[in-house]
Order: C-alpha cells, then structure tokens, then sequence
C-alpha cells in the first residue's frame, strides 16, 4: 500500500460531492490488530480503493482519521488502547469522517447495537468480508446501513428492529 504521508488533504466532509460516483476513488482508512487480517483486507480492497493509511488500534485510528480525513474508515472493534466502536464514535464526533463500517467476529446482539448507536453505518463478519466488505463499503458510503445477513438470518430481527438507522 502506498504511503499517503504527501500531505494531501481529505474530501471536504461538507461538501455534497458523491465519491461513489465522482471518478475519484473512494478513500479509505484501514484498522485492525491483527497485521495478517490487515493485510488480507488491504489486498481485496487495494484495486476498488484508495488505501490512504491503516492502524493498528484505536488511538491511531483516531489520529490517521484526523490527518487523512477518509471518505470512509473501516475497523475492526476488539482493538487495543481503545476499542473500534469507542474510536469510531470518536471520529464520527471529530467530524474527520462520517461513515463507518465495522468488519468483526462478534455477532452479538448487543454489539450490533452498540455499533449502530454509535454511529457505525455498516457491520460486516469477519469471515464474510470477501463476500460483503466491498458491498458494504459502497452501501455505506450511499449512505445506507448494511448489516451481514448472516447476522439477520441468526435470529437477531427483534434486536435489530430496534435499531434507528
């Protein structure tokens, strides 16, 4: 992945422009703890995407989000020194980017939950990111919610029509 430290300056996360159909590549933001799961991810995103940075726990998440201002961050929550749900929340707060997707293990009812609260626009299954992490972006980025259909499909529709999207 290409190192994006040449001081370009993001979107501006005012404007009405829509990346998914403006030519340009969407940019995005890349974190995970795990370096053999970031790399897999960067590598099916790298011809779709514009990779601008990646990290390896929420704290430089934050601080990339910051400098590179993404189109779009895409996280994993179990991080360490800050978990990718509370940096999440944290960018969203910054206002360095407005749309987020979580890409996990946890199926969990009350992480979904937690996730959506939070401000996350997209939850995707670990083990079904090829199938749905590049949909999910583009989802997202439309601004619509995506959530795994597995997750739905476990028996989660009671928690989740509680959800507000």
């Amino acid at each position: 992945m290409p190192d994006r430290r040449d001081g370009r300056q993001g979107v501006d996360q005012g404007s009405s422009r829509n990346v998914a159909t403006s030519g340009t590549k969407i940019r995005v933001l890349l974190a995970d703890d795990n370096p053999e799961i970031l790399q897999e991810i960067c590598s099916l995103l790298a011809a779709e995407f514009d990779l601008v940075a990646t990290a390896n726990n929420g704290i430089l998440l934050v601080a990339e989000a910051q400098k590179f201002k993404p189109d779009i961050v895409v996280s994993d929550i179990g991080m360490p020194e800050l978990n990718g749900i509370e940096a999440s929340r944290r960018i969203l707060e910054l206002g360095c980017c407005k749309t987020i997707v979580v890409l996990t293990v946890s199926n969990s009812p009350e992480v979904v939950k937690t996730a959506f609260e939070a401000g996350i626009r997209g939850y995707v299954l670990k083990e079904n990111a090829g199938e749905e992490l590049i949909g999910a972006i583009h989802c997202a980025v439309e601004g619509k919610a995506f959530l795994s259909p597995e997750i739905v499909q476990n028996g989660f529709r009671k928690q989740i029509g509680q959800i507000r999207f």
